[in-house]
């Protein structure tokens, strides 16, 4: 026998240190995201990637001048810690988010709960989430787990307690998309209680009651150009979503700056700002890209601090230019003629201790604009597809307006609108049900102490949401056969007795500017 064959070979005198040095990083990795868990990191990627790679880079100029590897022997020594480093941090991460999460107890696909990358994966199937999250609700029930810390809600009852006055919920990471601060955001962005209620307080008055019918004889010029523009083209066809798109951005032009964009008179939707040129049709992309980037918010607000640009920057910009020109030739003292002299009376003319910024003033800009209009468009045209889907429903709400207004559209008001033939709030209220301009749930951050929805307790920091779209198409709240009750429930004797539903419309039609 071989007396070397059996031999014991003691291990590489090297490997040892390495092999520990490896599970030190890997302890390292653990620790790392332990202690990361009593911090809020969605805003801080870009600074974290910097640490990481200035301790990687230090490490490696480290190990090469007090070890004497070498520059390449160094690289050999360090990346192998790295990458224990990392496998720690990420096992970690997994075993937390899988197994010992608050959350573990909610059902829910199991790629979800471990990364927020599978909503970004279920946008892009089809570019409709809230298809996709019908489906988890249909297969795990009203409470559903759609991210590491992200609960869906399929219960009306949750609508008051997320979305209400004195809700204590306080908005989500995905309204944090921008490189600003609170102070520097939109009404929309804003996560403060305090702040948004100041400055909604300034919103509600260009958008009172008074202020809505002094604006009233605008919308009525537009809805007669656009009229206009489709006898012209009689007999031809026509691309309805592109008009009421044109349609809406002149009235927002009007109504927010008193100025006319000519959307409809040029009918190409070309704008130009920086001495670049896009079109509306680039801000459709631009909403595309922020449902893609939305999924997984800390990414898009990366991308926006990096300062990546694409033609929705050039719709920002153009949406920015009048407040400027507006703002350059204010003068104190100036009446209140459109809602953006009510912000800039207030920038203007207010106490400067307490008035909101410059950069806030110009992403508001944006805001009433591209808002007022994509949803006002996006209503629009659905409800004329629904009409024209349903000639019985339509001849009757021609046969009231006839009835109401004989001597034709010139003496139509809102007010006599409303109130004499309701069969139009009908059609809205329909047509808001079975498309809502916002599909998907706005999300919404639990307090400490968490909340409790039908005596179910969700933990504290928790993003939660109601998939708006989802819940009007729940049987429950909506019979019907296809969520379409055009013909079964015809619109003007359909009173919603189901006071869940009900609630769904109002703090959804009367909160609009608290979204």
């Amino acid at each position: 026998m071989n007396a070397t064959s059996g031999a014991y070979s003691a291990p590489d005198a090297a490997s040892s240190p390495q092999s520990f040095s490896a599970l030190a990083a890997a302890g390292l990795g653990v620790a790392t995201h332990i202690v990361s868990q009593n911090f809020v990191l969605d805003d801080h990627a870009w600074r974290l990637i910097g640490a990481f790679n200035l301790l990687a880079f230090s490490s490696i100029a480290a190990s090469a001048y007090f070890l004497g590897h070498g520059i390449f022997g160094a690289i050999l020594h360090v990346v192998p810690l790295t990458a224990a480093a990392l496998a720690g941090l990420y096992t970690s991460i997994a075993v937390r988010r899988l197994f010992l999460s608050p959350l573990r107890k909610f059902p829910g696909p199991w790629q979800a709960r471990l990364t927020k990358f599978y909503s970004l994966w279920l946008e892009s199937k089809n570019t409709q989430l809230f298809v996709e999250i019908q489906k988890l609700h249909e297969k795990h029930g009203d409470f559903v787990r759609t991210g590491p810390r992200e609960i869906s809600i399929l219960r009306a009852s949750a609508i008051p307690l997320l979305y209400g006055g004195k809700s204590p919920l306080k908005k989500a990471t995905f309204y944090r998309q921008t490189e600003f601060e609170d102070e520097d955001q939109s009404l929309f962005n804003i996560i403060s209680f305090q702040l948004h209620n100041k400055r909604r307080r300034i919103y509600d008055q260009g958008f009172s009651t008074k202020a809505l019918t002094n604006y009233e004889p605008r919308v009525q010029s537009k809805v007669s150009t656009l009229l206009e523009n489709f006898s012209k083209r009689a007999g031809q066809p026509l691309n309805v979503t592109e008009w009421m798109s044109f349609f809406a951005f002149d009235v927002m032009g009007d109504v927010v700056y008193s100025k006319d964009y000519n959307m409809m008179a040029k009918a190409d939707g070309k704008i130009e700002a920086d001495g670049r040129q896009a079109t509306l049709q680039n801000l459709h992309d631009g909403m595309k890209f922020l449902g893609y980037g939305g999924t997984v918010p800390w990414i898009l607000r990366m991308m926006v601090q990096a300062g990546i640009k694409n033609d929705f920057q050039i719709m920002q910009s153009w949406c920015r230019g009048p407040m400027r020109d507006k703002q350059a030739n204010w003068k104190k003292g100036d009446t209140q003629t459109d809602a953006s002299s009510y912000l800039l009376k207030a920038f203007e003319e207010g106490d400067p201790a307490s008035r909101q910024t410059q950069q806030s003033l110009l992403q508001d800009s944006i805001l009433l604009i591209i808002a007022g209009s994509d949803t006002t468009s996006s209503a629009a045209v659905n409800a004329l597809y629904y009409l024209h889907t349903h000639p019985s429903d339509l001849h009757h709400l021609r046969a009231l307006l006839d009835a109401a207004f004989p001597g034709g559209e010139q003496a139509l008001t809102h007010d006599r609108l409303r109130a004499e033939v309701p069969f139009v709030d009908h059609v809205v209220n329909e047509t808001m049900r079975l498309k809502p301009p916002a599909c998907e749930g706005l999300l919404r951050e639990t307090p400490p102490e968490g909340i409790t929805v039908d005596g179910v307790y969700i933990p504290g920091g928790v993003n939660v949401s109601v998939p708006t779209i989802v819940l009007r198409f729940d049987f429950e709240f909506a019979p019907g056969e296809d969520g379409v009750r055009f013909e079964k429930y015809p619109m003007d004797t359909f009173t919603m007795t189901n006071q869940p539903l009900q609630m769904v419309f109002k703090e959804r039609s009367f909160k609009l500017l608290a979204t």
